[in-house]
């Protein structure tokens, strides 16, 4: 049985995306699924990605090969494919502790919960210094990287129109639709 399929959006950054999937293939929780979306538009960068799986060698990782659509829509695409309990959604900049699974896992299981969140490492470009982002009531605050949702629960992200979408707006949705959300106060991923 699955439990997560990460949906990693690969943006023309082989280096950051290798670091990315060693983090997951770190995890102690081994049940799950990688399905990483090629967002690049050249040759090139498609076989980047190729290269980068091939290396890592792990039959649960995989290419969604012509998913070179606009991220959220591409990933999108990948959670109709995914088999896993919750979905998970990395960008290739993202990083995750070895327990970041397991802990979510089990936050969501003894809750009952259908989203889980947790605290993580945020970094804007523009930004001399890294911050906390708390798991706090404001999802305004909720980047798409540190949250599990059930596939079932998932009905795309909203307002995606020209790249720009709220993260913190499709769990609100979810929650309105009655989805039950746990939390769990560490910070267990980092994301540029």
């Amino acid at each position: 049985m699955i439990d997560i399929s990460y949906i990693v959006t690969a943006c023309q950054r082989p280096d950051f995306l290798a670091c990315c999937l060693f983090s997951l293939r770190c995890q102690t929780h081994a049940q799950f699924e990688v399905i990483v979306t090629n967002n690049g538009q050249t040759d090139a960068h498609r076989q980047a990605s190729r290269d980068v799986l091939q290396v890592l060698g792990d039959a649960r990782f995989r290419l969604l090969e012509g998913s070179w659509r606009h991220c959220y829509y591409a990933s999108e695409d990948a959670a109709l494919l995914a088999s896993g309990r919750y979905l998970c959604f990395p960008s290739d900049d993202s990083y995750y502790v070895p327990f970041f699974a397991e802990k979510m896992l089990a936050a969501g299981s003894a809750a009952r919960a259908q989203i889980v969140l947790c605290e993580q490492v945020y970094s804007r470009w523009e930004q001399p210094h890294y911050t906390i982002l708390p798991v706090a009531a404001a999802v305004d605050h909720v980047d798409k990287t540190g949250f599990l949702i059930n596939r079932t629960w998932f009905a795309g992200f909203p307002d995606k129109e020209g790249g720009v979408t709220s993260d913190g707006q499709m769990i609100e949705d979810a929650v309105r639709r009655g989805a039950k959300v746990a939390k769990v106060d560490e910070v267990l991923c980092v994301h540029n």
